[in-house]
């Protein structure tokens, strides 16, 4: 008798974005993904635009001029398992 159950490639695997809540002086904004297993980045936008991006590891970085203002980062990922999940957009105000 064969045994029933959840499927590997089924499992909910959890995705959570940290940043800090306004980029400091002299310091490079990123956000950090953790998650149970690995993900992709399919899209990462400054502005409503698409921008460069790196990882060094857990942290995300990307290529953005400075605006005055309000600035926006949106982020969204492909779980092992196959979902999207975007990040709840991150707004926050260049401080000059």
């Amino acid at each position: 008798q064969e045994d029933s159950g959840p499927f590997p490639i089924f499992q909910d695997f959890s995705v959570f974005f940290h940043h800090l809540p306004v980029p400091q002086n002299q310091r490079m904004p990123y956000v950090e993904i953790q998650s149970e297993g690995q993900v992709g980045i399919v899209s990462v936008r400054h502005n409503h635009q698409e921008c460069r991006w790196w990882r060094e590891g857990n942290r995300l970085f990307w290529e953005m001029e400075s605006s005055e203002g309000e600035n926006k980062i949106e982020i969204l990922v492909i779980t092992e398992d196959c979902r999207l999940v975007m990040m709840e957009p991150w707004i926050y105000s260049e401080e000059g």
